[in-house]
């Protein structure tokens, strides 16, 4: 089945829990399917070219040609690939669904996200994927072309070739290893596609499904770093991890 076939907007199931969330907030209609906002159309966003290229350290550009950063990456029957204005409505779905997990620890996660939210956080990452700052990408389940979640490569340092890896899964997905599988397949593109010589992953204190995820991915511990993230305002220490090739 082609790529574009899977992630159709129709074959994506919802279940009735999160229908009758979302439907609170007026964004669904009863059958499920999105009502009109008065939004413009989500056509998608234009993205960078590649291959891209790095400046590593005081080398000459360093391009990084392995893989077309724009090709889906497929693991374990899911699906990766950067976001497109086309993800903003089930994006916006994702996160009402998921504020009492996803919004302990994350700030754009909260009741009033919508789909303009979901546009804007699109542009920035194809801005950032155009300038080789970070490479943001949907997760989808490659059978039913749901939207299950995010993961990224973000903070990109090119000197020191050190980057951040993020990841999320919507509340009715999780528990299921989808976020675990999804980290190792990005953390597998990083080393081999970009370059990377260390991936970081910073989990904030108390947050022990994120923890997780690190440790079964083999990540090494090193430290408690005091007031090392900001939630909702407030000075976080968080557990820093690091995975090398």
């Amino acid at each position: 089945m082609a790529f574009r076939n899977v992630l159709s907007r129709d074959a994506r199931p919802r279940d009735d829990a999160a229908a009758s969330f979302l439907d609170d907030f007026g964004d669904f209609n009863h059958s499920g399917r999105v009502v009109d906002d008065g939004l413009p159309p989500t056509e998608a966003a234009p993205l960078a070219a590649a291959p891209w290229q790095f400046e590593m350290g005081d080398t000459a550009s360093r391009r990084i040609d392995t893989r077309d950063p724009m090709e889906p990456l497929r693991f374990d029957g899911m699906v990766l690939r950067p976001w497109t204005r086309d993800d903003a409505r089930a994006m916006a779905e994702a996160a009402r669904e998921s504020i009492g997990t996803i919004g302990r620890w994350m700030d754009w996660c909260h009741p009033g996200y919508g789909v303009r939210d979901a546009i804007d956080w699109v542009d920035v990452c194809v801005d950032s994927l155009a300038q080789g700052q970070a490479c943001e990408f949907a997760l989808f389940d490659e059978r039913s072309g749901r939207l299950v979640g995010g993961a990224g490569l973000n903070q990109f340092n090119t000197i020191h070739r050190v980057c951040n890896l993020g990841y999320w899964v919507r509340q009715s997905a999780q528990g299921q290893g989808i976020a675990t599988r999804a980290a190792r397949s990005l953390a597998s593109y990083g080393f081999s596609a970009l370059g990377f010589q260390r991936i970081e992953i910073v989990v904030a204190e108390g947050n022990e499904a994120s923890l997780a995820v690190a440790r079964k991915l083999g990540a090494q511990f090193e430290c408690l770093a005091r007031n090392r993230l900001v939630i909702r305002g407030n000075p976080v220490s968080a557990w820093v991890h690091s995975l090398v090739p």
